[in-house]
C-alpha cells in the first residue's frame, strides 16, 4: 500500500518555485561532478580580497600586483577572461598596507581597507576619491578587516585601531558616507574586531579576537543593536586553542550564523574551527563538521550549501585542502573535491552565475596549475524567477547562485529613470517587496542583490536582475486540476505558466540534489505531465523550474 502527502507551498526548500509539493513513491536522484575550473585563472600575487563587479570584472586586493606597463598596486581589476585591466588605477602602492577588504558601492566606486592605516575609495576609473580620507594616527598601527555598507549609505569598519579622525574608538567604528566619524556609534572592544555581517533588522553580528563588548564579557564573537549598543540576550561564547578568533561569518537566509576562524568550542560544546549559531545565539547542535586548521573566509550559496577557505587539511575527517563545500547539514559535501595546493585560501566569492571565485597563496587548483587566483564552475546552475501575489513581487532564487544578504527593488516606466520600489524582506527561497499597485502595470522592475565573501567576509558586491511586470506570471503545478493524481500507478498534473517559457520537472528523493526527467514549454493553455516511472518506494518530490 503506498500513502500520498501534498501540501500548496509558496516555495518548497531553498531552490523550489512555486508550485506544490508532493511526496510519494518514485526515483532516487543522483550528484554532479566536482566543478571543474574554467579559463579564468592569471598568475597573480598573493590574494587577500575580491569581489565581483556586475559587468562581470573582479577587482582583487592583496600584497602586490604588477600590471605590464604600468606599475605596481595593491588593487587591480581583471577583465572578464582574466587579464589585468591597464587603465584601472594608475600605478598607486598605499605604503605598506596590504589590501584586506573591499567593497563596491552602488555608484560604483570602491572602499578598500587593509593595513597600515589603509582605509580609502577609488572611483569606478580606479583613481583615488578625494573625498573620502579618513585617517588613522599611528597608520602603522592601525588596520580594517572588515567593511559593511549599510542601506542608509553609512559605513561600518572594524579592526584593530583606536583612532580615526582624531576621535578615540576601539576597533569598531561607523563612518558618514564622506568618510567622517559618526560620534553616536561608540561601541567598544578589547581585543580586534575581524569580521561583520549585518542582520536585515540592522543588528550586526561582529566577530574578532576580543573578550570584552561595552565592558560586558563576550568571547570573540557579540551581536550590535543599530545605535551600537550591545544585545545582551545573544551570547554564543567562542574559545579554546591557542590563539581563539572567529575570522569569517556570514547570516544565514534563516537567521542562522555561519562562524570561521580558530576555536575548539562553541558555547562549551567541542567544535574544531567552523560552527553554526541559530539566530538567539544558541549554538546549532546539528551542525558540527570540524575542520582541521583554520577557517579564514565563508561564502553561501542559494541552495543552502557553504563553500569555506583557509588553512586546513581535514574537513569532517576527510582530507581537504584549504578549500571545502558543506552541505546545509553541515556534513560534508562529496561532490565538490576541489584542492588549493598552497598555504592558504584568503577568499572566497560567489559571483551571480554560480562562478566561485578562488584567492589566496597557492600554486594550484583543481589539480590545474593556478597562481593565488582562480575560478570554479557551478556544479548547480543559478536560476530566478519573478512571480507575484496581487499588491506583491517575489524574486525566487536557487541552485548555486549566492546568497543575497540583502534586496532592493525599484520601478521604472519608460526604462530610464528608475524610482524607489522598497527594501526587500526574506521569503522562503527569496525576497518580496509589496506596493505593484501603486506603480503602472507595464513597469520594468529592478532588483539588487547584495552579496557578502573574501577574507574575513569583509568584502561585499552587488549585482541587478530586471523583469517586465507583464510577464511576471508565475509557474506553477494545478493541484485542483482533475489531471491532478495516479494514473495507471503513475502520478500526473498540469503545469502553467507564462506562454513560451521553457520549464523543467525536477525529482528528488532528499530535497537537495534534483534530477531533472522532462522538458516542455509553457503555453496558453496548462501542460500535463506524467511521471514515465511507476510510482513505487521510496519517496520522491518534484518541483518546477524554469529552464
Amino acid at each position: 500500500m503506498q500513502t500520498f502527502r501534498r501540501k500548496i507551498l509558496a516555495q518548497v526548500g531553498r531552490a523550489c518555485l512555486l508550485g506544490l509539493l508532493i511526496i510519494h513513491s518514485g526515483l532516487a536522484a543522483s550528484g554532479a561532478d566536482t566543478p571543474p575550473l574554467d579559463n579564468f585563472h592569471p598568475a597573480v600575487g598573493s590574494i587577500r580580497s575580491l569581489l565581483a563587479q556586475p559587468d562581470g570584472k573582479i577587482v582583487i586586493g592583496g600584497s602586490s600586483f604588477s600590471i605590464p606597463g604600468v606599475g605596481v598596486t595593491r588593487i587591480a581589476r581583471l577583465t572578464t577572461d582574466g587579464n589585468l585591466e591597464p587603465t584601472f588605477l594608475n600605478p598607486y602602492y598605499f605604503g605598506d598596507g596590504v589590501v584586506i577588504a573591499l567593497v563596491l558601492q552602488e555608484d560604483g566606486k570602491i572602499i578598500f581597507a587593509g593595513g597600515y592605516g589603509t582605509l580609502g575609495r577609488l572611483t569606478p576609473e580606479g583613481a583615488v576619491d578625494s573625498t573620502f580620507a579618513p585617517t588613522f594616527f599611528p597608520p602603522d598601527t592601525h588596520s580594517v578587516r572588515s567593511v559593511v555598507v549599510q542601506p542608509d549609505g553609512k559605513i561600518l569598519i572594524g579592526g584593530e585601531f583606536t583612532s580615526i579622525n582624531g576621535v578615540t574608538l576601539f576597533r569598531m567604528a561607523r563612518l558618514n558616507s564622506n568618510g567622517s566619524v559618526d560620534t553616536a556609534f561608540t561601541p567598544h572592544f578589547t581585543g580586534d574586531v575581524n569580521c561583520l555581517a549585518l542582520q536585515a533588522d540592522s543588528k550586526c553580528v561582529v566577530g574578532g579576537q576580543f573578550i570584552q563588548v561595552n565592558s560586558v564579557s563576550r568571547s570573540r564573537i557579540a551581536r550590535l543593536n543599530a545605535d551600537g549598543s550591545l544585545d545582551q540576550a545573544f551570547n554564543p561564547n567562542v574559545s579554546g586553542g591557542s590563539f581563539p578568533e572567529v575570522s569569517a561569518m556570514a547570516v544565514q537566509a534563516d537567521g542562522k550564523v555561519v562562524l570561521g576562524g580558530s576555536f575548539t568550542t562553541v558555547g562549551g560544546q567541542p567544535r574544531a574551527s567552523i560552527a553554526r549559531v541559530l539566530s538567539d545565539g544558541a549554538l546549532d547542535l546539528a551542525f558540527d563538521p570540524g575542520v582541521t586548521g583554520e577557517v579564514f573566509s565563508v561564502a553561501l550559496q542559494t541552495d543552502g550549501r557553504i563553500v569555506i577557505g583557509g588553512t586546513f587539511t581535514a574537513v569532517a575527517g576527510q582530507p581537504r585542502q584549504n578549500l571545502a563545500r558543506l552541505n546545509p547539514d553541515g556534513s560534508l559535501d562529496p561532490t565538490f573535491t576541489v584542492e588549493a595546493r598552497g598555504t592558504t585560501v584568503s577568499a572566497v566569492g560567489i559571483q551571480k552565475d554560480g562562478k566561485v571565485l578562488v584567492g589566496g597563496f597557492f600554486t594550484n587548483l583543481a589539480s590545474v596549475s593556478c597562481t593565488n587566483l582562480g575560478r570554479l564552475l557551478p556544479k548547480d546552475e543559478p536560476y530566478e524567477v519573478w512571480t507575484r501575489n496581487a499588491d506583491e513581487l517575489i524574486w525566487l532564487r536557487g541552485g548555486g547562485g549566492p546568497e543575497l544578504c540583502r534586496a532592493r527593488f525599484e520601478y521604472s516606466a519608460d526604462g530610464a529613470t528608475w524610482l524607489p520600489l522598497g527594501e526587500g524582506t526574506r521569503v522562503p527561497g527569496g525576497w518580496n517587496v509589496s506596493g505593484l499597485s501603486t506603480i503602472p502595470g507595464d513597469s520594468a522592475i529592478r532588483g539588487t542583490g547584495y552579496v557578502r565573501g573574501s577574507r574575513h567576509s569583509g568584502s561585499g558586491w552587488w549585482f541587478q536582475s530586471t523583469v517586465n511586470l507583464t510577464n511576471v506570471v508565475p509557474l506553477r503545478i494545478l493541484s485542483e486540476d482533475p489531471s491532478f493524481g495516479l494514473t495507471d500507478h503513475r502520478l500526473g498534473f498540469k503545469i502553467s505558466g507564462p506562454p513560451g517559457q521553457p520549464f523543467r520537472v525536477e525529482t528528488s528523493s532528499n530535497l537537495t540534489d534534483w534530477t531533472p526527467i522532462w522538458t516542455n514549454t509553457s503555453s496558453s493553455n496548462p501542460v500535463l505531465f506524467s511521471d514515465p516511472q511507476p510510482a513505487e518506494a521510496p519517496h520522491l518530490f518534484y518541483r518546477v523550474r524554469y529552464q
